[in-house]
């Protein structure tokens, strides 16, 4: 039966833990993860280095996949050990790298104050156009309150934004990610309630687990998907 599905587009990328897919007992580990990912037409900047916590875009040899959150797959594990892996496309130990690195983030990912949240709405169609732009840089890092303020009380907000060594060191590309953040802090600081009192971009080779400890990344997935319902006079 056809089912109307377009099998030579699709790529199968298991992504199970080494140790366990190769498990001697298939009582102790009877299954295998499958993500089913699609081969993409274009490259989208958007998409890569999990930008998006729902869609990611990987190198594959000469050509990108296209990864939904959402389509993986358990199987048994012994119908793996019945075929060899196909050599091609093959993902690069980069691609490897940032694949796991978007799978964990499924459950990490950082949450922000619903009042924090709910300003920024305001101006979600504003900044959704501006991230499109933002294809050098691999990720928007906040450190802000977690309390849910009152309305006469500001959030006062830090920003990083993190380029590949590469590109911050290239310095067209660097001014090219610095106006683009200039701009986003120009859209928050013109929010009732959010004051962003410092703003950078940074390699990431500059950017450090202390870091983390204390910036939360944030989205680009969730302005996307909510800037759908914002008016049109958002979007001048």
């Amino acid at each position: 039966m056809d089912w109307g599905i377009d099998t030579e587009s699709m790529v199968g990328v298991v992504v199970t833990q080494d140790c366990d897919l190769v498990h001697f007992s298939f009582d102790v580990e009877p299954f295998a993860e499958v993500l089913v990912a699609k081969r993409a037409s274009r490259l989208n900047g958007n998409l890569r280095w999990a930008k998006n916590p729902r869609t990611l875009q990987l190198s594959a040899g000469k050509e990108f996949i296209d990864a939904c959150i959402h389509d993986r797959y358990r199987l048994p594990r012994e119908l793996l050990s019945r075929h060899s892996p196909a050599q091609e496309p093959g993902l690069d130990d980069e691609s490897i790298r940032q694949l796991r690195s978007w799978l964990a983030h499924r459950y990490k990912r950082a949450a922000f104050p619903d009042e924090f949240n709910n300003r920024v709405k305001t101006v979600d169609g504003k900044l959704s156009k501006k991230l499109k732009a933002a294809t050098d840089l691999t990720g928007i890092y906040i450190l802000t309150k977690d309390d849910e303020l009152a309305s006469d009380e500001d959030y006062e907000v830090e920003i990083r934004a993190t380029m590949l060594p590469s590109d911050f060191d290239d310095w067209d590309k660097q001014e090219k990610g610095q106006a683009v953040l200039d701009d986003i802090v120009a859209i928050l600081n013109g929010v009732k309630g959010i004051r962003v009192v410092d703003h950078q971009p940074l390699s990431e080779d500059g950017f450090t687990l202390n870091d983390l400890r204390y910036l939360k990344r944030w989205d680009w997935d969730s302005l996307t998907l909510r800037s759908d319902t914002v008016a049109p006079s958002d979007e001048e």
